[in-house]
């Protein structure tokens, strides 16, 4: 480091977006945008959250406009099983609360060493790659 700070040194700012079609672009509205009048309105997480989860949601309606809620074969399943899906797709399922009150597990059982990954962990993982509906049952 120190025979660097012996050289002299010129740094000269280029942006990155520098030729790329759609940064230009994005570059320019950007530029657009802080020249209009800018909004003194704060919103609420909740507020945000409403408005983006129905734009997705209306999204999603024009590309699923095939989708029938009686003909999911996921809301056929008994409640038990959808909850079970829904929590497996999620990550949100406790396995090791789960073999606990399936008694698998004693309630002073030793957790997994620090170093392995545990079977929530390795099983978390892997279900996270999984599609997430069936392309057979699109569209029957």
């Amino acid at each position: 480091m120190a025979p660097l700070l012996k050289q002299n040194m010129e740094f000269q700012w280029m942006p990155s977006h520098c030729g790329i079609p759609g940064n230009e672009r994005a570059d320019r509205l950007a530029k657009e945008g802080s020249k209009q009048d800018q909004t003194t309105e704060s919103f609420s997480y909740q507020e945000v959250k409403f408005v983006i989860k129905g734009i997705y949601s209306e999204r999603w309606k024009a590309e699923n406009t095939n989708y029938s809620f009686k003909r999911d074969m996921m809301h056929q399943l008994p409640r038990k099983e959808q909850s079970t899906i829904f929590r497996l797709r999620n990550g949100h399922y406790q396995l090791r609360a789960h073999q606990y009150r399936m008694r698998y597990l004693s309630a002073n059982s030793q957790p997994p060493s620090p170093r392995l990954p545990s079977l929530h962990q390795r099983k978390r993982k892997t279900l996270a790659r999984k599609p997430r509906r069936c392309p057979k049952a699109v569209g029957k």
